[in-house]
């Protein structure tokens, strides 16, 4: 991976924990820089390399940190609220009219800003870090051939960094995608279906350089996903059997995954 490439991964990790950290916190006012710089795993000193002040953060973190930096836009506790009941109930039970109670505003007032559903998870979409950051990992030019280890990786690192949020709501998404069509269609289109698309394009990819041996891209895809499902979802629920550090597991099972499909696998070190 290029210098300019890992500086990119490295201001979206800090947007990434900046937004999670907005979501968790219900707004601006109440978020630090030295709970970023944690989230992130960096410095103060490589967070203002990126961005100078607070200010320039939040601007940065788009429609989460609302119009200033102590009240939150409409739009923003629209998202805030969406996320949050989705953790709490569900896609399929966080309805326009509870979304627009939670938010504070009538339901023609949350239909001034997002229509109907689909625009309102679209939204969503658009402002939750992991996604946010996969997104720009996978759709990088086509130079990251031959670096499939270290872009798998930085995908992992999207996830982590809001382990919290994919916790609350990942395990409500797959059990509604069996009982209700909308939540299927909804995941489908905006959320994990694309994820899994840019996955697919990824393995072919590195395939088509000879990086990888030849084999099915989808069963490839689906595998790393569900390596991150069951650190992120399914060990947490489990401590007393799955014990550890997630950061490194997480990565150790990519290493395992991508030495059996590596054309040239690593070797252990003698």
């Amino acid at each position: 991976m290029s210098d300019k490439q890992g500086d990119n991964l490295t201001r979206q990790r800090i947007l990434a924990a900046a937004r999670g950290l907005l979501v968790q916190e219900g707004g601006a006012s109440t978020v630090t820089v030295s709970q970023v710089v944690a989230a992130a795993h960096v410095s103060r000193a490589t967070l203002y390399r990126y961005f100078p002040n607070k200010a320039a953060l939040l601007n940065a973190c788009g429609p989460l940190a609302g119009s200033d930096a102590n009240t939150p836009s409409t739009r923003a506790r629209i998202l805030q609220a969406t996320i949050q009941l989705v953790g709490e109930r569900g896609l399929h039970a966080a309805t326009m009219d509870a979304i627009a109670e939670r938010a504070g505003i009538s339901r023609s007032g949350l239909q001034w800003h997002f229509r109907n559903k689909d625009e309102l998870i679209a939204g969503v979409a658009q402002c939750i870090p992991g996604l946010i950051t996969v997104t720009q990992v996978l759709t990088q030019p086509a130079q990251n051939a031959g670096d499939c280890r270290s872009y798998l990786h930085a995908v992992a690192d999207a996830f982590l960094a809001e382990a919290e949020l994919v916790r609350s709501v990942v395990p409500f998404l797959i059990l509604e995608m069996r009982q209700h069509a909308d939540v299927a269609r909804l995941v489908s289109t905006y959320t994990i279906g694309p994820v899994l698309r840019y996955l697919i394009a990824l393995f072919e990819q590195h395939e088509r350089s000879g990086e990888l041996r030849p084999g099915s891209a989808q069963v490839r895809a689906q595998a790393f996903m569900g390596l991150l499902l069951s650190v992120l979802a399914i060990k947490p629920a489990l401590p007393s059997i799955l014990p550890g550090d997630d950061d490194a597991i997480l990565h150790e099972q990519i290493d395992m995954l991508l030495d059996g499909i590596l054309t040239h696998p690593q070797k252990d070190p003698a």
